[in-house]
């Protein structure tokens, strides 16, 4: 919380958005031991990774959860287009237009990497996520 800390009357400046980029919304982490996280790309890719892999970065600094080609990213092809945080005992909960489809631990773990990797395609259907969460 300190990094949020500040002596300008204004505010202060906590994450900085290229043109054209939009911010995902912050989802909460309950247990940095038992949490993992869930990112997709705007392509139909899906990570899984443990949020013990995050490094804790200062001042609002960046990292890449999910990668995605540099090129890609800079013409606006692709893009990370959801994420969340579940636990180990929840299933998630992923929506892409009409479809729908809630997964379970078993049908999750084909999806599970590293930071930074680049993840699985989902089925074609369930390629662009609108909405990804937890179900408990």
């Amino acid at each position: 919380m300190e990094d949020f800390i500040t002596k300008n009357k204004k505010g202060k400046g906590i994450v900085k958005v290229p043109i054209g980029a939009k911010m995902l919304p912050p989802v909460e982490v309950t247990n940095m031991e038992t949490d993992w996280v869930a990112m997709t790309s705007s392509d139909g890719h899906l990570l899984f990774h443990h949020v013990a892999e995050l490094p804790q970065m200062p001042k609002g600094k960046g990292i890449k959860i999910i990668n995605i080609a540099s090129a890609k990213l800079k013409s606006g092809e692709e893009f990370a287009s959801a994420m969340t945080v579940i636990n180990e005992n929840d299933n998630l909960y992923i929506r892409a237009g009409d479809a729908t489809k809630v997964m379970k631990a078993e049908d999750m773990e084909p999806f599970e990497g590293e930071r930074g990797q680049r993840g699985k395609k989902l089925p074609p259907r369930l390629r662009k996520v609108e909405v990804l969460r937890k179900e408990e």
